[in-house]
């Protein structure tokens, strides 16, 4: 990441700055970190469901069946993306194994631009969906989009600890950790007896 973007807003207009700024390598770390995140998040709660499979049915025009319908066209669009990518990363001799994670970071690296502005509007779909299953006592649809809300913010949550794991330590955070070691030192070779106060 590049150290020099500052912005402690954390609006979308901090975060579309942000993307400008991205470099190539920030962008594949981006997408391999998103990919991890969603694919974590399969594993522990199994695929997204849609609330028509298990709840009352919805109007097609409440905000609970917009967000599916949202949600369902971007796993499509990432599905058919994805087969493509496999198809290709298999002909390229790729092992099966690396050929999943290959194609999974390939299409979020892709999609990026369609599919980050299809999951926040789903979002706010959401939120409208829970609201108005609470003001007008629909539990059903209140724990619903409650459900997929979770979901997302764990996908988020996952998706920002990979992707600091994967920076790693910054240049200033080195240069501070050295500098502290070097005071350390310091102070140790001018009090004889710290060789002492280290044993007690």
């Amino acid at each position: 990441m590049q150290e020099w973007i500052r912005i402690s807003d954390g609006s979308a207009a901090a975060e579309a700055i942000r993307e400008i700024h991205r470099s190539p390598v920030d962008q594949i770390q981006k997408a391999t970190s998103d990919y991890l995140a969603a694919e974590t998040t399969r594993r522990m709660l199994g695929p997204t469901e849609m609330k028509q499979a298990w709840s009352t049915p919805l109007s097609p025009f409440s905000p609970a069946s917009m967000a599916d319908a949202i949600t369902a066209f971007n796993d499509k669009l990432d599905e058919l993306l994805t087969n493509d990518m496999k198809q290709l990363a298999s002909l390229g001799g790729i092992t099966s194994g690396g050929v999943d994670i290959i194609s999974g970071i390939s299409t979020n690296l892709l999609l990026h631009p369609i599919s980050e502005p299809l999951e926040r509007g789903a979002k706010v779909l959401e939120l409208i969906g829970l609201a108005v299953g609470l003001l007008t006592s629909q539990p059903w649809l209140a724990i619903a989009c409650a459900k997929d809300l979770a979901r997302q913010e764990l996908t988020s949550l996952l998706a920002q600890t990979i992707d600091k794991i994967l920076e790693g330590p910054s240049a200033a955070d080195i240069l501070r950790a050295t500098i502290e070691d070097e005071g350390d030192q310091a102070a140790d070779t001018t009090d004889p007896l710290s060789p002492l106060y280290a044993l007690s």
